[in-house]
């Protein structure tokens, strides 16, 4: 075969060219070596039973000794007032995962209060504004569902009274402008009424001096109901803020929950059955690569 024929036959798909024992060779040759695996696996079969056993009883083994972990979850829901403290909800954040708030909540639940204790308490909590609202969602992971739950409520019923006097000195503010408002509406109303008088008082036909009188009455009346009106639209505006006004309000209560985040056994188990299996049949082509011939393997050998 001259070279340019090499070449092409080089070239050429596998099988394509080729003489039919050359096929049934290439096709022997593949299924020799799935043969060869296949062997490799049933030779170590029970190595890697033992390992894919013993992995599935350390991830059981665990799961059960692993202290499980728990997760209740709350929603707040800010108090709503024009301007505040408790209102923003970057505030709320930071003030509800604070060692010192957290120092006060656990006063009276028997809970530890050292700074350590505290900061593993911080580290388990997760307060997240709900984006486009004025929700705050609570998140607690312990090993003591109702002592956590108990936390929580004692944390939202601790955040709602410190927002409770900023609420009620909003309420304070409004009402005491709207008095203010009802005042100068007063005045105003009692201005109009002698305008009124006034004006009904001049001669019909009183002379140049007279029409100047009524004109000025007149321009003086229609200031002061300008004035009445904004005033009026004020103490409705200042009306809607105060029944806008919302405390602290809880959207959804944390519940006791009936099992645990962590462990998972099922989830564990499966995951170590399969590591398990992957780490075994590794650990048979390695030794199956690294093992030395037996006199049995060159007998198959030439025997073939």
């Amino acid at each position: 075969m001259s070279e340019n024929e090499q070449v092409t036959a080089a070239a050429r798909p596998w099988g394509e060219g080729q003489t039919p024992r050359r096929r049934d060779e290439a096709a022997d040759f593949d299924e020799i070596d799935l043969r060869e695996y296949l062997v490799t696996l049933w030779r170590y079969r029970r190595m890697i039973l033992a390992v894919v056993a013993a992995a599935v009883l350390v991830a059981a083994g665990a799961s059960f000794l692993i202290t499980p972990v728990y997760e209740l979850h709350t929603t707040l829901g800010l108090a709503q007032y024009p301007s505040g403290f408790y209102t923003n909800p970057g505030a709320a954040t930071e003030v509800l995962a604070s060692t010192d708030f957290l120092g006060e909540v656990t006063a009276g639940l028997n809970l530890p209060r050292d700074r350590r204790h505290l900061l593993e308490l911080a580290e388990n909590l997760e307060v997240k504004p709900v984006e486009g609202t004025n929700l705050l969602k609570i998140t607690l992971r312990t090993a003591d569902p109702a002592t956590g739950r108990a936390l929580l409520e004692k944390m939202v019923a601790l955040y709602a009274a410190r927002s409770e006097q900023e609420l009620a000195e909003q309420r304070d503010l409004l009402r005491r402008q709207l008095a203010t408002v009802e005042k100068w509406q007063a005045d105003v109303d009692r201005g109009i009424t002698e305008l009124r008088q006034a004006l009904a008082a001049l001669p019909a036909a009183g002379g140049l001096e007279a029409g100047f009188q009524r004109a000025q009455l007149a321009t003086a009346l229609q200031g002061l109901e300008q004035q009445r009106l904004a005033l009026l639209d004020r103490y409705l505006g200042l009306q809607k803020e105060l029944t806008s006004l919302r405390p602290v309000q809880v959207v959804q209560k944390a519940e006791q929950p009936l099992r645990p985040v962590r462990p998972r056994p099922a989830l564990n188990v499966a995951v170590a059955l399969v590591l398990g299996l992957m780490v075994a049949v590794l650990a048979a082509f390695a030794r199956e690569y690294f093992r030395r011939p037996t006199p049995l393997d060159y007998g198959t050998v030439g025997g073939t």
